[in-house]
């Protein structure tokens, strides 16, 4: 329960950004067929900077502590999947509903669910294709690596090399996804691929695959501590060879 409530949360208001927030209005490449350009807002910094702000407010104010999300891992995990899934069955209803069918439409369910028969599906303003592959699961990659961090911290007293290194990786890598928003929509993916099972699935994939080593870390003492007493001057200079040691060795 807790575990839904997280996600489910967070994908409320990361669709509430992604709806209302402030951000330059650019157009797609043409759509097949009309030559018509969809436009999308691109707001993606703000919600990634307003997204950073409330998880940093909600850990101060003790109603959702940081280390709670990689406690809850894997249920979150497991519910994301299932939602993908369910969201996979509703746009290719949906596809039919609205007389959306892509003309590449088999007529076989289980492969134009996988594959997508939806080329542009929308909640108003909200494109469903860029809000799953950006919105969701960057951030939620980095706020998971930057919870096993705060759980190392809460355990251990101290933040690993090898836990730091991987929130700086994952929060340059989500910065750079929410500032070049603007880059995606002119992807061939955006204006030629329908909606599909793997897009959605990007929301659930990447936090998990991209956060294992985040968990293990998490749980585990790994690595030498950031703190200054904990690391010799002489050694400081050769953390980024122990780091690759280890990894090697682990």
């Amino acid at each position: 329960m807790r575990a839904c409530q997280l996600y489910f949360g967070f994908l409320l208001v990361q669709f509430v950004f992604a709806a209302v927030l402030p951000g330059p209005v650019v157009e797609g490449l043409p759509v097949r067929g009309t030559g018509k350009r969809l436009p999308y807002l691109c707001n993606g910094v703000w919600a990634w900077y307003l997204s950073l702000v409330a998880i940093g407010g909600l850990h101060y104010l003790d109603i959702v502590r940081m280390e709670e999300w990689i406690e809850q891992h894997g249920a979150i995990f497991m519910t994301s999947a299932i939602f993908a899934n369910f969201v996979t069955f509703v746009i290719y209803v949906g596809a039919y509903l609205t007389n959306n069918v892509m003309e590449e439409a088999t007529g076989f369910p289980f492969r134009d669910s996988f594959a997508g028969i939806w080329l542009h599906p929308r909640i108003g303003n909200v494109d469903l294709k860029m809000f799953f592959e950006i919105r969701i699961s960057w951030i939620l990659l980095f706020i998971f690596s930057s919870s096993a961090a705060a759980l190392q911290y809460k355990t251990h007293g101290y933040v690993t090399f090898s836990m730091g290194f991987i929130v700086f990786a994952h929060f340059l890598y989500t910065n750079a996804c929410h500032k070049g928003g603007e880059s995606a929509r002119s992807t061939r993916r955006r204006a030629a691929h329908g909606c599909s099972q793997p897009t959605r699935v990007v929301c659930a994939g990447p936090p998990r695959s991209r956060g294992v080593h985040s968990d293990d870390m998490g749980h585990h003492d790994r690595g030498v501590g950031l703190d200054a007493h904990l690391v010799e001057p002489s050694r400081r200079p050769r953390l980024v060879l122990d780091l690759l040691v280890h990894a090697r060795v682990s």
